[in-house]
């Protein structure tokens, strides 16, 4: 069983900001939006991260907001990391979580 970990006042304040835009990127007036709220911070007083991934509103928004990213140079080194990240997890999670952290901390 996976341990929870707490929440600082950051991922708060993230949480209440995501939950009052949730409410703005409906459509209005035929004006579509969309928007991707990726947050993260390290917790000091355990060994974790807590996270908050939310896309709300239009999806073909929220895919040319990518696809905008995608095109900035820090935005393609940040998007390659991700998914070389998302890849090796799921590789351990496959294969057994118990060498997870010497080859996070090897890739780190």
């Amino acid at each position: 069983m996976e341990k929870k970990i707490e929440k600082g006042e950051f991922i708060s304040q993230v949480e209440t900001f995501a939950r009052m835009m949730s409410e703005m990127t409906s459509e209005k007036d035929g004006v579509k939006r969309g928007l991707i709220i990726l947050a993260s911070e390290s917790v000091e007083s355990e060994d974790g991260t807590k996270q908050i991934v939310a896309v709300m509103g239009h999806g073909g928004k929220v895919v040319e907001s990518i696809a905008a990213l995608a095109l900035q140079e820090k935005g393609k080194e940040l998007i390659t990391a991700g998914v070389k990240e998302a890849a090796l997890k799921e590789l351990i999670e496959k294969f057994g979580g118990g060498v997870s952290n010497t080859i996070h901390q090897q890739v780190n």
